[in-house]
Protein backbone atom coordinates (compact mmCIF):
# COMPACT_ATOMS: atom_id res chain seq x y z
CA UNK A 1 0.00 0.00 0.00
CA UNK A 2 1.13 3.65 -0.17
CA UNK A 3 0.27 6.97 -1.28
CA UNK A 4 -1.74 8.09 -4.11
CA UNK A 5 -1.54 11.65 -6.05
CA UNK A 6 -4.81 12.49 -7.67
CA UNK A 7 -5.66 15.17 -9.41
CA UNK A 8 -9.29 16.48 -11.11
CA UNK A 9 -10.13 19.33 -13.76
CA UNK A 10 -12.63 22.17 -12.11
CA UNK A 11 -14.35 24.90 -14.71
CA UNK A 12 -13.19 28.17 -12.96
CA UNK A 13 -17.25 28.34 -11.36
CA UNK A 14 -16.44 24.77 -9.65
CA UNK A 15 -13.39 26.16 -8.08
CA UNK A 16 -15.29 29.27 -6.45
CA UNK A 17 -17.57 26.56 -5.24
CA UNK A 18 -15.29 24.04 -4.17
CA UNK A 19 -13.16 27.13 -1.88
CA UNK A 20 -16.60 28.19 -0.66
CA UNK A 21 -18.17 24.23 -0.41
CA UNK A 22 -15.29 21.28 0.32
CA UNK A 23 -17.89 19.34 1.05
CA UNK A 24 -19.27 19.51 -2.33
CA UNK A 25 -16.25 19.30 -3.85
CA UNK A 26 -14.80 15.98 -1.98
CA UNK A 27 -18.35 14.37 -3.36
CA UNK A 28 -17.43 16.00 -7.28
CA UNK A 29 -14.23 14.51 -7.32
CA UNK A 30 -15.70 11.58 -6.31
CA UNK A 31 -17.75 11.22 -8.80
CA UNK A 32 -14.90 12.05 -11.50
CA UNK A 33 -12.84 8.89 -10.28
CA UNK A 34 -15.68 7.03 -10.23
CA UNK A 35 -16.65 7.80 -14.00
CA UNK A 36 -13.19 7.67 -15.20
CA UNK A 37 -12.71 3.73 -13.29
CA UNK A 38 -16.09 2.98 -15.11
CA UNK A 39 -15.02 4.37 -18.33
CA UNK A 40 -11.80 2.40 -18.85
CA UNK A 41 -9.53 5.17 -17.29
CA UNK A 42 -9.74 7.87 -21.03
CA UNK A 43 -6.89 9.31 -22.35
CA UNK A 44 -5.03 11.73 -19.77
CA UNK A 45 -6.35 14.87 -22.61
CA UNK A 46 -9.92 13.60 -22.19
CA UNK A 47 -9.95 12.65 -18.60
CA UNK A 48 -11.49 15.06 -15.52
CA UNK A 49 -9.45 12.46 -12.90
CA UNK A 50 -6.27 10.98 -13.03
CA UNK A 51 -4.09 9.75 -10.40
CA UNK A 52 -0.10 9.43 -11.11
CA UNK A 53 -0.05 6.21 -8.37
CA UNK A 54 2.95 6.65 -6.05
CA UNK A 55 5.28 8.84 -8.44
CA UNK A 56 4.58 11.66 -6.43
CA UNK A 57 7.52 11.47 -4.19
CA UNK A 58 9.99 11.08 -7.22
CA UNK A 59 8.15 13.35 -9.46
CA UNK A 60 8.72 16.41 -7.05
CA UNK A 61 12.22 15.38 -6.30
CA UNK A 62 13.03 15.15 -9.73
CA UNK A 63 10.99 18.32 -11.01
CA UNK A 64 12.66 20.37 -8.05
CA UNK A 65 15.68 19.74 -9.57
CA UNK A 66 14.15 21.07 -13.01
CA UNK A 67 13.36 24.31 -11.49
CA UNK A 68 9.85 24.29 -12.05
CA UNK A 69 7.95 27.05 -9.89
CA UNK A 70 4.91 25.48 -9.91
CA UNK A 71 3.61 22.89 -7.38
CA UNK A 72 2.01 20.26 -9.62
CA UNK A 73 2.45 17.86 -7.11
CA UNK A 74 1.24 19.28 -4.09
CA UNK A 75 -0.79 22.02 -5.54
CA UNK A 76 -0.26 25.80 -4.53
CA UNK A 77 -3.34 26.61 -2.02
CA UNK A 78 -5.35 24.17 0.27
CA UNK A 79 -9.18 24.73 0.10
CA UNK A 80 -9.96 26.31 3.53
CA UNK A 81 -12.15 24.35 5.80
CA UNK A 82 -11.62 21.07 3.44
CA UNK A 83 -10.87 18.05 5.91
CA UNK A 84 -8.11 15.71 4.76
CA UNK A 85 -9.13 13.28 1.45
CA UNK A 86 -7.13 10.48 2.46
CA UNK A 87 -3.59 11.37 3.57
CA UNK A 88 -3.91 15.58 2.72
CA UNK A 89 -6.93 17.99 2.25
CA UNK A 90 -6.90 18.62 -1.36
CA UNK A 91 -5.05 21.74 -2.48
CA UNK A 92 -5.93 23.95 -5.87
CA UNK A 93 -3.87 25.23 -8.84
CA UNK A 94 -5.64 27.98 -10.19
CA UNK A 95 -6.16 28.53 -13.74
CA UNK A 96 -3.63 30.78 -14.75
CA UNK A 97 -0.63 28.58 -12.56
CA UNK A 98 -2.26 25.39 -14.48
CA UNK A 99 -1.50 27.18 -17.77
CA UNK A 100 2.27 28.50 -16.25
CA UNK A 101 2.80 24.96 -15.28
CA UNK A 102 1.46 23.45 -18.46
CA UNK A 103 3.97 25.79 -20.53
CA UNK A 104 7.27 24.39 -18.16
CA UNK A 105 6.24 21.09 -18.35
CA UNK A 106 5.74 20.91 -21.74
CA UNK A 107 9.36 21.88 -22.07
CA UNK A 108 10.49 19.03 -20.21
CA UNK A 109 9.79 15.00 -21.79
CA UNK A 110 9.71 12.24 -19.31
CA UNK A 111 13.37 11.14 -20.91
CA UNK A 112 14.76 14.97 -19.76
CA UNK A 113 13.02 14.54 -16.58
CA UNK A 114 14.74 11.02 -15.58
CA UNK A 115 18.04 11.65 -16.88
CA UNK A 116 20.94 11.54 -14.37
CA UNK A 117 18.50 10.87 -11.96
CA UNK A 118 20.17 9.57 -8.83
CA UNK A 119 18.34 6.34 -7.72
CA UNK A 120 20.46 5.59 -4.92
CA UNK A 121 19.83 8.86 -3.87
CA UNK A 122 16.15 8.23 -3.89
CA UNK A 123 16.66 5.03 -2.06
CA UNK A 124 18.51 6.55 0.78
CA UNK A 125 15.87 9.65 1.48
CA UNK A 126 12.89 7.01 1.10
CA UNK A 127 11.73 8.80 -1.94
CA UNK A 128 8.01 7.40 -2.48
CA UNK A 129 7.57 4.83 -3.99
CA UNK A 130 10.37 2.34 -2.38
CA UNK A 131 11.42 1.20 -5.94
CA UNK A 132 14.94 2.71 -6.40
CA UNK A 133 16.79 -0.37 -6.11
CA UNK A 134 15.41 -1.37 -9.47
CA UNK A 135 17.36 1.27 -11.23
CA UNK A 136 16.47 2.15 -14.96
CA UNK A 137 12.88 -0.08 -14.49
CA UNK A 138 12.17 2.22 -11.82
CA UNK A 139 12.46 5.26 -14.16
CA UNK A 140 10.48 3.95 -16.46
CA UNK A 141 7.71 4.18 -13.80
CA UNK A 142 8.32 6.99 -13.08
CA UNK A 143 8.19 8.05 -17.34
CA UNK A 144 5.05 6.18 -17.60
CA UNK A 145 3.54 8.66 -14.77
CA UNK A 146 4.70 11.72 -15.98
CA UNK A 147 3.52 12.14 -19.78
CA UNK A 148 -0.19 11.06 -18.55
CA UNK A 149 0.24 13.96 -16.38
CA UNK A 150 1.79 16.76 -18.56
CA UNK A 151 -0.86 15.80 -20.95
CA UNK A 152 -3.58 16.61 -18.79
CA UNK A 153 -2.28 19.52 -16.76
CA UNK A 154 -2.32 20.62 -20.56
CA UNK A 155 -5.22 20.11 -21.41
CA UNK A 156 -7.00 21.42 -18.93
CA UNK A 157 -4.50 24.46 -19.49
CA UNK A 158 -5.81 24.80 -23.31
CA UNK A 159 -9.64 24.88 -21.42
CA UNK A 160 -8.88 27.44 -18.85
CA UNK A 161 -9.65 25.13 -15.85
CA UNK A 162 -7.76 24.78 -12.49
CA UNK A 163 -6.74 21.88 -10.86
CA UNK A 164 -7.54 19.82 -7.23
CA UNK A 165 -4.42 17.72 -5.50
CA UNK A 166 -4.93 15.23 -3.03
CA UNK A 167 -2.67 12.23 -1.32
CA UNK A 168 -4.76 9.41 -0.42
Amino acid sequence: MGMIANYARLTPTQLDRALRDPEWAHTHVLELERAAWQAGQPAPSQARFLDIDKTWGALAVLLSGKNVPVEVIFGDAGIPGAPSWGTSPPHALAPERVALAAELLGRISGAELTEGADTEKLEREDVCPAIWDEGEDALEYVRKHYEPLVEFVTAAAGEGEALLVWLN
